[in-house]
């Protein structure tokens, strides 16, 4: 490191810049204008003898030596945050990595728990999936991730609260129809859209072929949020997680949901973080704020169990 004016301050903004990727997005998370964090960075810079962060594809990227300091830097303005008391005018970010739906069901209970028992902290969600939440936590990205299992490293704490059933969801022509089962004959013959993040196919495809069948996909999408107009005034069907079904059923009261015709595995759902996290105490109020949100939830409900609840809710 060479020789310059050098104070936490500086600290702060790499560890801003780390997480945000952005001067702009940087400079409102630590309420200071971007001036001020192209000037701390400038300073980083000649400290490190490194630009530490450059331009790519419109986000600021770190290099490799970032990549290096990062660790030690948190950990460094962890332990300060626990021996320096101070009076935080703006609120602390808390990141939250999780896939869109579980945002979907979560998104609002976070916001308003946090606002409500946790003003001093703004959870900033990401969108991301079991596959890359571990790499996030690991690399200090996020604070939190809540996925369908994914993470394995011995430095992650893994807390589970059930395990998820999907099932499939259309709409439902006529009333006799919200309560039957697609057999796997109806369920091949109706056209799909396709909710998948990892590429083409899908486990329902894997099946589907060691019995000599094939479904028409009419379209694919990675996110669950806005599948309700793919499916509405169509015959279409889609596999989603029960908890995505519950909140569509209520919105769009013609969708209908049941069993999927063919064996499929259920996914834990997990909180996961660094173990070291939760040395700090705003981060085990947080955690402690996301069990108690994800504890809300029945999670081991079957498409059958929410049909008939959400039908009986109907007749009352």
């Amino acid at each position: 490191m060479q020789t310059t004016s050098f104070n936490l301050n500086l600290l702060k903004t790499f560890e801003a810049l780390f997480h945000c990727r952005s001067v702009t997005r940087a400079a409102r998370e630590l309420g200071i204008s971007a001036s001020t964090v192209s000037q701390h960075l400038a300073s980083l810079r000649e400290a490190y003898g490194d630009p530490l962060f450059v331009p790519v594809d419109r986000e600021m990227v770190p290099t490799t030596a970032a990549e290096e300091l990062f660790p030690s830097i948190a950990d460094a303005l962890g332990a300060c945050a626990r021996v320096i008391p101070t009076e935080r005018k703006h609120a602390r970010a808390v990141l939250i990595a999780m896939s869109d739906d579980f945002e979907f069901v979560l998104g609002r209970a976070i916001a308003d728990a946090f606002k409500k028992k946790l003003p001093e902290a703004t959870p900033i969600i990401r969108q991301t999936n079991a596959l890359l939440a571990e790499r996030s936590i690991l690399s200090r990205e996020t604070h939190f991730a809540v996925t369908g299992g994914g993470t394995h490293a011995n430095t992650v704490a893994r807390e589970a609260f059930g395990f998820h059933w999907d099932c499939c969801l259309f709409e439902a022509q006529y009333d006799d129809e919200k309560r039957k089962n697609l057999t796997l004959e109806e369920y091949v013959e109706r056209s799909h859209i396709v909710v998948h993040y990892g590429g083409p196919y899908g486990v329902a495809d894997g099946y589907l072929r060691r019995l000599g069948l094939e479904r028409s996909v009419d379209a694919m999408t990675s996110h669950y949020g806005l599948i309700a107009p793919y499916l509405l005034g169509t015959e279409r069907v889609a596999l989603v997680p029960v908890y995505v079904a519950e909140v569509l059923m209520r919105r769009h009261p013609s969708l209908t949901c049941c069993d999927i015709p063919f064996p499929t595995s259920q996914d834990p759902v997990e909180l996961s973080y660094r173990y070291d996290l939760i040395e700090e105490r705003l981060m085990q109020r947080a955690a402690e704020l996301l069990r108690e949100i994800l504890s809300r939830f029945d999670w081991d409900e079957k498409p059958s169990e929410l049909r008939a609840r959400l039908q009986k809710t109907e007749r009352i």
